[in-house]
């Protein structure tokens, strides 16, 4: 009933529609988790599901024209509630998203050259630079790129200490194959093998898939890094690299 009022008063795109639905889901989530797996779901699970759900709804709305240079294809949308499509790969079912780093790959069809970058978000207050890293090789496609640069990450997370993670993606192929819902093509099927033991031995570890413009300072470095060969590796805890 409030759905279709915001609709009737907003429009098609209403603004209100979208957080009505998300909260209603979050709320749907949360409660099937403490019915069926006697999780604590709290407030702040339900704020969290609810702020995945806004910031993805631009997933639904944006008509992405920009030239990425390096091929990055568009992926067919699902018809998932917007904010909520995810796999969670760790030892134990993640409440809050934890750590956040942000990943992308970017990839050269003709040379097969590839680049990989992950980025930690950081609060507003710390220095400017960049906690996180870059490396580059060969890839076998666009996705095959993505998944490594996830690998990397994680392995990179690990190393870091980091125990509770959330990797923002903008593929939702690499979410799919890492649900198992789709089987891996043969090609990435062993690198998304790896992130699955990998995320085992993280605490909570949940792999999101987010709005291209969310993973923009990876996607810069992930060009850079197929074009420059730039390489580097800025730990957890030490100082941004510039």
């Amino acid at each position: 009933m409030f759905n279709k009022l915001f609709i009737s008063e907003d429009g098609k795109k209403s603004d209100r529609a979208v957080t009505f639905v998300g909260i209603l889901w979050a709320l749907w989530v949360t409660r099937n988790a403490r019915l069926f797996r006697s999780e604590t779901g709290d407030i702040q699970a339900v704020q969290t599901q609810i702020s995945l759900a806004l910031k993805q709804n631009a997933i639904y709305r944006q008509k992405d024209c920009e030239n990425l240079a390096f091929l990055h294809l568009p992926e067919y949308m699902q018809s998932y509630p917007p904010g909520f499509y995810f796999a969670n790969i760790g030892k134990e079912i993640a409440h809050m998203p934890g750590s956040v780093i942000y990943i992308d790959g970017a990839w050269n069809k003709i040379t097969s050259r590839a680049g990989m970058g992950w980025v930690l978000q950081q609060p507003q207050t710390v220095e400017t630079g960049i906690i996180g890293g870059c490396d580059y090789g060969l890839g076998h496609s666009a996705l095959h790129v993505e998944a490594m640069a996830c690998m990397r990450a994680l392995q990179w997370a690990s190393g870091s200490s980091i125990i509770d993670i959330a990797v923002y993606t903008d593929s939702s192929t690499l979410v799919d194959f890492l649900q198992g819902k789709v089987k891996s093509h043969i090609y990435v099927r062993w690198t998304v093998n790896a992130i699955l033991e990998i995320g085992k031995t993280f605490k909570t570890c949940m792999i999101n898939k987010v709005d291209r413009r969310d993973i923009q300072s990876a996607h810069d470095l992930a060009r850079r890094a197929a074009k420059e060969g730039l390489q580097f590796s800025s730990p957890f805890g030490v100082k941004p690299h510039a």
